[in-house]
């Protein structure tokens, strides 16, 4: 996915916006198997955390959470090293053939 413009905010807000923005185009696709890696360790554990969240982003995490819960599909989440990350999005920008982890 590419990334959005979100105007001026903290990268960990930015980082949950787009999770939202992925997971409803991920379910709207009808897509049943879902691995997500996200270079924002904080905001790994606060979605895999069941505690009550507070603050801007209170809507956004709690939407995501309600959907990572829904029984029709299956979503991993994971932390990955943005370094690791670049990696993989400038050999996919490059057009190598990379292995898809995102199966219908």
């Amino acid at each position: 996915m590419k990334a959005g413009n979100y105007g001026h905010c903290v990268a960990f807000k930015a980082e949950v916006m787009a999770l939202t923005m992925g997971l409803e185009l991920a379910r709207n696709l009808g897509i049943q198997n879902l691995e997500v890696q996200l270079d924002n360790i904080s905001c790994v554990q606060i979605l895999q955390n069941e505690e009550l969240s507070h603050g801007e982003c209170t809507h956004h995490i709690n939407y995501c959470r309600a959907m990572l819960k829904d029984a029709n599909w299956k979503v991993k989440i994971s932390h990955i090293y943005r370094e690791a990350l670049s990696c993989i999005l400038e050999e996919d920008s490059r057009g190598v053939a990379l292995p898809r982890l995102i199966t219908s």
